[in-house]
């Protein structure tokens, strides 16, 4: 569905890899032991806090919704309960890497028996049906070959298997842009599915419905085309809408890739649905103080009772579309200092005051004492780095190509046609 739900990068069923911090209180060396000629010296035993991150591959999104419900939760191990606890969960994006060759040379393996995984498309903020675009479409033929007999590995709304690749991936843009955006838009998104598909190892989980011929002659054209840089194929991330412009990978999800840049998307504002959200007019943007209050304490550990509520939250950092990179929360820079997605994803994550999350992490906040809550104004919906769908939609309806389109969102790409 365009309007995106809170996805990280593409329609997922599947974290693909779990950041679990654990802060651990232990007994720990605090003296060092110092070795003389007489290799004298001591140890002095003490308690400290010790904080660790784990690293996850290949967890199920119900385990990930699971562990969020529960934090802080108490550490166990070997059955038995330790003095630590899980203070926060993230997802991050896992890659492989892939160059044309080996897709041109790949062949399929069988899809494993009996593996099945939740298809639900229900979403972090409640919604089922979202709003589609209405356009018509056009036919502008521009690049790519015949796929017919070539198939791929998803995990297609909860089911493992081998796909004939024309399909799905028509099917795919077919669930995410509905039944009447613009040829090019349908093409751009076959082909960054496409590439998303194959930088993950695995069935990736994909949702997709029913295609029409728009979305099935756009996925014909475009099967064969890959979006690569220096010679290997791209993690190509997908969202419903930007602000003006998008965000780059270091400032979603901390690490950089060299095309997913920031870059200007002037129609979103124009034309997607759920552009901006206001706490003064939604739910979905307002919070209560003393339920963000609670929150902090319990995942951060940090007690605001008592400070003032304007100082509750700084921005520190956002990029020129106003993507936010960091946020202090509370009056304590060292220890209150976040990333806007775990923010966003986290902290907040169904804290508003209908139990919903923030539409991005593009947004400004201030409080609001005659309503005893914190207001935000958001604007875009997704984690905003990579291809906006409605950016692509805007474009398409201004004449661009899906191979513009696809250029211009991936900043230094090629497109390949193997």
């Amino acid at each position: 569905m365009i309007d995106e739900k809170g996805r990280l990068f593409g329609k997922l069923n599947i974290v693909d890899l779990l950041v679990i911090l654990v802060v651990l209180v232990a007994v720990v060396v605090l003296g060092v032991k110092f070795l003389g000629k007489d290799g004298g010296g001591g140890i002095n035993p003490g308690k400290a806090q010790v904080t660790y991150t784990v690293l996850v591959k290949g967890v199920e999104q119900e385990v990930y919704d699971n562990i969020q419900k529960y934090i802080p939760g108490q550490l166990m191990a070997s059955g038995e309960m330790l003095d630590g606890q899980v203070v926060s969960v993230e997802p991050r994006a896992h890659e492989q890497t892939v160059t044309v060759d080996q897709i041109a040379n790949a062949n399929p393996t069988p899809a494993p028996a009996d593996s099945t995984a939740d298809g639900s498309n229900s979403t972090e903020n409640g919604d089922t049906t979202p709003d589609t675009p209405d356009n018509s479409g056009d036919n502008n033929n521009n690049g790519g070959t015949s796929a017919e007999g070539e198939t791929i590995n998803v995990t297609m709304n909860g089911t493992a298997q081998t796909m004939d690749l024309v399909r799905c991936l028509a099917m795919v843009a077919q669930n995410e842009l509905g039944s009447s955006a613009p040829a090019e838009a349908y093409k751009a998104q076959c082909v960054a599915t496409h590439c998303w598909i194959l930088s993950q190892s695995g069935y990736p989980s994909v949702l997709g419905a029913e295609p029409g011929a728009a979305a099935l002659a756009a996925a014909q054209e475009g099967a064969h085309v890959l979006v690569t840089y220096n010679g290997q194929v791209c993690f190509t991330p997908y969202f419903a809408s930007a602000s003006t412009g998008t965000a780059s990978a270091a400032e979603v999800w901390g690490n950089d890739r060299a095309w997913l840049q920031a870059v200007d998307s002037p129609y979103d504002q124009q034309i997607a649905t759920n552009w901006n959200t206001n706490g003064n007019s939604s739910g979905t943007a307002r919070f209560s103080r003393q339920t963000l209050q609670d929150r902090i304490k319990d995942v951060m550990d940090i007690d605001l009772s008592g400070v003032d509520p304007n100082s509750w939250f700084t921005i520190q950092s956002a990029n020129q579309y106003g993507w936010v990179a960091k946020i202090q929360v509370g009056p304590d820079a060292s220890v209150g200092t976040v990333s806007g997605r775990w923010f966003r994803e986290n902290l907040l994550a169904r804290q508003s005051v209908d139990g919903r999350s923030l539409r991005s992490q593009c947004f400004t906040v201030s409080y609001n004492a005659d309503l005893d809550c914190f207001i935000f104004d958001v604007y875009g919906y997704g984690h905003g780095c990579g291809m906006s769908q409605w950016g692509a939609i805007g474009y398409a309806r201004n004449g661009w190509s899906y191979r513009d389109i696809l250029t211009h969102y991936f900043v230094g790409t090629t497109l390949t046609t193997y």
